[in-house]
């Protein structure tokens, strides 16, 4: 179970993803499963989730699709890495597929809210941030 992954995962970032669902407030609890798979019960009456863990340096749709295959019953791609970059329409292919797919620090605050389809990305905080700024 310790760094047994077809997507070179390494063991230090999932102890990293371990440490993090542990102290987060809104995690009551959680199971690790198939080395990278995190069945998450959330605290406060939020729905459990079932999250893979991923390291991809380009996380396209492809990759999205691989992992769909691969986890059954995945709803959220969580990819680790400040300069990790995911390649596709988050919210789109959320939309067209029901699996969501963000990036550690986005899911660390998506985590708190009950569809995480509706969380603002700080990507998307910082884009409406400049638009404001441009029209004043």
């Amino acid at each position: 179970m310790n760094g047994q992954n077809n997507w070179n995962v390494g063991y230090s970032s999932i102890l990293f993803m371990e440490q993090v669902l542990t102290s987060h407030s809104a995690v009551a609890s959680f199971k690790r499963n198939n080395d990278i798979e995190f069945q998450i019960v959330r605290a406060n009456g939020l729905s459990e989730l079932n999250v893979v863990f991923v390291d991809e340096y380009y996380l396209g749709e492809a990759a999205a699709y691989a992992i769909i295959k691969e986890f059954d019953g995945v709803e959220v791609i969580v990819n680790n890495g400040t300069w990790n970059l995911i390649l596709l329409d988050w919210r789109e292919f959320a939309e067209r597929t029901g699996v969501v797919i963000l990036k550690v620090s986005d899911f660390m605050g998506a985590i708190s809210v009950e569809d995480l389809r509706k969380y603002v990305t700080a990507d998307e905080r910082e884009a409406r941030r400049r638009k404001r700024q441009a029209s004043s």
